[in-house]
């Protein structure tokens, strides 16, 4: 008697199912992604759980890239710069010019006002607000 592979039916499945990183709509228009995952059913803790972790790790090395110094500001100013890079995203965040000058030469002020003096602040006052207020108290 055989022994269950599982290898070889996920082999199959993945042949059957088809492999895609962005979400599709099946055969039966339900929208699915990776290997037919139904994301109607939602995801489960776990996997949120490593989502999220991954997705903070990139936001810590996008701040490290942007942020000359990272290391050395404070604990809640790392907290800011990594809070805009999971919220923003590298290449947005970017865009901030002159709030990442003002890190740089410690100008916490500045560097507040001009995270205030952004779209991100203007749709999302109550997050930005508290992530300017901890820039400016360090």
């Amino acid at each position: 008697m055989d022994t269950f592979n599982l290898i070889e039916l996920q082999k199959e499945l993945e042949r059957d199912e088809g492999r895609r990183n962005k979400p599709y709509p099946d055969s039966e228009g339900i929208l699915t992604i990776g290997v037919g995952y139904n994301l109607e059913k939602g995801l489960p803790d776990t996997i949120i759980d490593q989502l999220f972790c991954i997705s903070t790790n990139q936001a810590i090395e996008d701040a490290e890239s942007l942020f000359k110094g990272y290391k050395g500001l404070s604990p809640a100013r790392q907290r800011v710069v990594v809070n805009m890079a999971f919220n923003l995203g590298r290449t947005r965040l970017r865009k901030f010019k002159k709030m990442v000058a003002a890190v740089g030469r410690k100008d916490w002020d500045d560097a507040a006002d001009e995270i205030l003096d952004s779209d991100a602040a203007r749709k999302l006052k109550t997050r930005y607000g508290r992530l300017a207020k901890m820039m400016r108290e360090g």
